[in-house]
């Protein structure tokens, strides 16, 4: 199966040694192909792009949604367009692949696959807000279960492209309450059972770390995160320059490893 990376990014130019980082270690780690999605773009970003050989299909998005919620139609017609078979759909700016995460989707089984944060929607209070005021109708119901982030998905194309539909569906229908959306939408879907064949990592699998909330930043150790993850999965570690889980397995993506600016350089310094 052909395999292939794609995201939405704007300001191609400004941002291109992150989408270095993206682009050159998913090339180098799985031997597909890496597209950048570039939204509204100018000639200095497709003279960027163009120089440091990174893929790239262009678009205009709608300005009055942030590119986090108005990504997820851009993405569906790619991917519906293209001719590849298995995706990696992700951030831009804070994902760096340290392995093959192909390798453990389990694709007989499952048709979509995505990562958990470690945190329940009632341990972490940006994640409940959102729903608070974006989907005020889910919010008693989505209490009990995992934030799953958005920020990182993969699987086949057929669901890949249904789920990303029915989460801008629901972007679209929500209350304005809130500028990101996205991720709240994914959870609703999944834990309504409307995703079909779908697969969610635990962070002590090893296929994704979100370290946003699971690495050593300030929202970490003042909210007592770090104890929760201790107890529940385990916190990540960097060791050398990659990220390890605490089985001392090498997590197949980094994501949000920016928030940390010791694990940003070391992490990021073969590929800028």
């Amino acid at each position: 199966m052909r395999k292939a990376l794609t995201g939405v990014s704007n300001n191609a130019s400004l941002n291109i040694d992150k989408i270095k980082v993206w682009a050159h270690s998913f090339e180098k780690h799985t031997g597909g192909d890496a597209v950048l999605i570039a939204a509204d773009m100018t000639e200095d970003d497709k003279l960027s792009l163009k120089a440091n050989n990174i893929k790239y299909f262009e678009v205009k998005t709608d300005q009055n949604l942030t590119i986090n919620d108005s990504r997820l139609i851009h993405t569906a017609n790619w991917i519906e367009q293209s001719d590849y078979d298995l995706f990696m759909v992700t951030d831009v700016f804070d994902v760096c692949f340290q392995g093959d995460p192909f390798e453990m989707m389990d694709t007989n089984s499952y048709d979509f696959f995505a990562g958990s944060e470690g945190l329940i929607h009632t341990e972490e209070a940006w994640n409940l807000d959102v729903m608070k005021k974006a989907f005020p109708e889910h919010y008693d119901f989505i209490k009990p279960f995992e934030i799953i982030c958005s920020g990182v998905m993969g699987g086949k194309k057929e669901t890949l492209s249904k789920t990303l539909r029915m989460q801008q569906d629901l972007v679209d229908k929500s209350l304005n309450g809130h500028d990101i959306r996205d991720q709240a939408a994914l959870n609703i879907l999944i834990y309504k059972n409307l995703v079909d064949r779908c697969k969610i990592f635990t962070p002590d699998e090893g296929w994704v770390v979100h370290c946003a909330l699971s690495g050593p930043t300030f929202e970490t150790g003042a909210w007592g995160l770090d104890k929760i993850h201790t107890n529940r999965y385990g916190l990540p570690l960097l060791e050398g320059n990659v990220l390890k889980n605490k089985h001392d397995q090498v997590f197949k993506i980094a994501h949000q490893y920016n928030r940390i600016p010791e694990w940003n350089e070391k992490i990021t310094k073969q590929y800028v």
